[in-house]
């Protein structure tokens, strides 16, 4: 049912000669129940005596990163693998943000027990790489199947912050329905001001992986409303139900996008239909590197009020270059076409071609100075 990369078994046989026990957590298991390969392994490591024990059995593998000791983690990639190696700990909130956290990690603790400090019950899930047993004290492999998310534990759950974001891009995601009772959690959090303990970094990164690995942000971003998310990013009360909807509803249409401009795009569109630069800058002010970020949504901004309807972007005109065009003036197929045909139709956007005998015109020229 779990597919585990050689390597991996290797490492784990090797713990075993020590009589450590080691168990795959996290979302490897879920992405390999939803079908998906992942790089990144996160391993717990149980019977051992201490995290210079595990790092000595480790080292012969390569180099050791102990980046995460802190935390109790070290880090070991192989070829393309990413290991993170950790011995089983609680965790105990002692400050106001969401990285404010006592770790306690322990010799002698359940599977069960250590996987209450998870977020979702779909990510609590074990997969012990020796015995071959599937761990699930608390039903996630059900939730996955009924596209439900769920907190593991109210009380753990309610001491990160980041959760409500968290919460946010997994449903968006996962296409899951968040659990009546989490949104009721997540609404509590949210009134008691909880977002503002994240930072700019974090607060960025979940949205990156809304906007990146979504079909559909929209559903993360309808889910942050519904959880009074919008009182933080207050900006987003200022447009109407229509407003927010058809930037919404381009934002879902630029998934399809394969442009290295695609993050910058979706955060243009989101805040595209804002009244005026104060309350652009004001939003975007919530995110990491605010001037930067600004200055770029800024002009590309500019660019689509320009063309004077995200029409443009809702019901796209068809290409006038497509694949076959560009095998037709003497190109190779090859994983740069896609990003190409892109910067090609967004000069047909902008009009610097009208017609496809124009756009051909003008890739036959670049063909020639090349």
């Amino acid at each position: 049912m779990i597919k585990i990369p050689n390597i991996v078994n290797k490492v784990a046989v090797h713990l075993n000669k020590f009589n450590f026990d080691t168990v795959i957590v996290g979302g490897y298991i879920r992405d390999q129940l939803l079908g998906f390969d992942s790089k990144d392994i996160d391993i717990e490591v149980y019977n051992v005596s201490s995290f210079n024990e595990l790092k000595k059995s480790l080292s012969i593998f390569g180099d050791i990163n102990e980046v995460g000791k802190k935390f109790g983690v070290l880090k070991l990639k192989i070829g393309e693998l990413d290991l993170d190696f950790s011995l089983p700990r609680t965790e105990r909130k002692v400050g106001l943000t969401h990285s404010e956290f006592e770790v306690t990690t322990h010799t002698k603790i359940t599977f069960k027990e250590a996987s209450k400090r998870r977020d979702f019950t779909i990510n609590s899930m074990g997969y012990n790489i020796i015995t071959k047993e599937f761990l699930d004290p608390f039903n996630g492999n059900a939730d996955l199947q009924s596209k439900s998310l769920k907190y593991v534990n109210e009380n753990t759950f309610k001491e990160d912050p980041l959760r409500i974001l968290r919460a946010m891009q997994f449903c968006a995601r996962f296409d899951f329905v968040c659990d009546s009772k989490l949104m009721d959690t997540c609404k509590t959090m949210v009134e008691d001001g909880e977002l503002k303990h994240i930072s700019k970094e974090r607060i960025f990164l979940e949205f990156e992986k809304l906007f990146l690995k979504a079909s559909k942000p929209s559903i993360g971003i309808e889910i942050l409303r519904d959880m009074n998310g919008f009182d933080h990013f207050s900006e987003l009360k200022t447009l109407s139900k229509s407003e927010l909807n058809r930037s919404l509803k381009t934002l879902d249409e630029l998934c399809s996008y394969k442009s290295d401009d695609k993050l910058f795009l979706m955060f243009t569109m989101l805040s595209y239909e804002l009244k005026n630069i104060q309350l652009i800058n004001s939003f975007l002010n919530h995110f990491v590197d605010g001037k930067k970020l600004y200055k770029k949504v800024s002009k590309n901004i500019t660019f689509y009020k320009e063309l004077n309807s995200l029409e443009l972007l809702v019901n796209r005109p068809k290409p006038f270059i497509q694949g076959r065009d560009l095998i037709a003036v003497g190109m190779k197929p090859s994983e740069e076409f896609a990003v190409f045909l892109d910067k090609l139709y967004i000069k047909q956007l902008k009009g610097e071609f009208n017609t496809k005998e124009e756009a051909i015109k003008y890739l036959s020229s670049l063909q020639l100075s090349n």
